[in-house]
């Protein structure tokens, strides 16, 4: 709110100074962060989730503040659009000669995608059928019932992007971070056996590998 005005989308030519001027900023701050502030407080990459789930965050809170139903009706499009978009990003464009292979590839990669994380989907798709009586009626009035979408899809991404970042590390035995990136060193094989070892990586290219046993 500003001046008794509420802002939108597009800010207006008077304001369009002050929105550049934070729009720097922000981009400023956002870097100072990931070169100095994130290697001293994470061992790994956290950053990026925590930037998705902050700008999930201000969305619903400008969902909130607007009081507006086509904030809502964008984030209901943008949802259904990446249901359907992101088993896309697991078919190649190299896959097969033509569209029926990849047309076969993408019906499979939706089963598996879906059957994998059909928790989260649910999810999503509860919260779009709690608000979609109210985004047909006729008088376009607003309702407290929009509020839940934007709120509820926040939670939903931040477990999502929580149990990201908190995967894969059941044989991580240490991990640290620095200005040029991150170190992990894992155990790989059953401890005892010849073949068991350890592996020093550094981002996603292995530094080193030493064996336990002689």
């Amino acid at each position: 709110i500003c001046h008794g005005e509420a802002y939108r989308l597009r800010p207006a030519p008077r304001h369009l100074t002050s929105f550049y001027l934070h729009l720097s900023a922000g981009g400023a701050l956002g870097g100072l962060f990931v070169a100095v502030g994130a290697p001293l407080l994470f061992n790994d990459y956290f950053e990026l989730h925590l930037g998705y789930w902050l700008l999930a965050y201000l969305f619903a809170s400008l969902a909130l503040l607007q009081r507006d139903r086509a904030v809502i009706l964008g984030a209901a499009a943008g949802t259904a659009l990446a249901l359907v978009t992101l088993p896309l990003l697991h078919v190649g464009p190299q896959v097969g000669s033509g569209g029926l292979a990849r047309l076969k590839l993408y019906a499979g990669t939706v089963r598996s995608f879906y059957g994998e994380y059909w928790m989260w989907t649910a999810a999503v798709l509860l919260l779009g059928a709690l608000c979609l009586p109210g985004l047909r009626r006729k008088d376009r009035a607003w309702s407290p019932r929009f509020a839940l979408f934007p709120l509820g899809l926040t939670a939903v991404f931040g477990a999502v992007l929580f149990f990201q970042a908190t995967s894969g590390r059941d044989n991580l035995l240490d991990a640290s971070r620095n200005f040029y990136g991150t170190l992990k060193v894992r155990s790989y094989g059953d401890p005892g056996t010849i073949s068991h070892n350890f592996v020093l990586s550094h981002g996603v290219t292995t530094h080193g590998l030493q064996f336990s046993r002689p």
